[in-house]
């Protein structure tokens, strides 16, 4: 990010389970990693629409994925899935082009939709709820496992 050292803007940092898994190639030490628990709550003021949308979400990502830690994130994507889908639904109804104060211009709802394609996009991501996502989830261990076993697949 800019104007904040150290934060370059690149990729995300690997998981120290992946990391353990790929065989730590840069022999840096791998820091524990903090574990999140409990169950993503659904926000009381979502009307019906957006607590089936959630419910849909949640029952269909991979298992132990979505923690309590999650909500915030999940409550963004539901917000924008529903959105998109109104503005959507509101942009089939209406032309791409629409008159301006002095000519004709682009639909605002290109805009509001693009935009809100692309947090969806990277909430998904972020979730693990995409294919390409889903690659790079690594399954913890369970606590009392011989490190030696959870690595060699035993």
């Amino acid at each position: 990010m800019v104007g904040m050292r150290g934060r370059s803007g690149g990729r995300n940092k690997k998981s120290a389970n992946l990391r353990l898994i790929e065989g730590n190639r840069g022999h840096r030490p791998i820091p524990a990693e903090p574990k999140a628990d409990g169950f993503p709550v659904t926000p009381g003021y979502f009307n019906a629409e957006q607590k089936a949308l959630w419910r849909e979400i949640v029952e269909s990502a991979p298992k132990n994925i979505l923690k309590k830690a999650d909500s915030l994130a999940l409550e963004n994507l539901v917000i924008a899935v529903v959105r998109l889908r109104k503005a959507e639904s509101q942009l089939a109804r209406e032309d791409l082009v629409v008159a301006g104060a002095s000519a004709m211009v682009k639909n605002p709802l290109i805009s509001i939709i693009r935009g809100t394609e692309q947090t969806v996009i990277a909430l998904t991501d972020r979730l693990g709820l995409t294919p390409s996502a889903r690659l790079r989830i690594s399954v913890g261990k369970e606590e009392d496992d011989n490190d030696m076993d959870w690595l060699m697949g035993s």
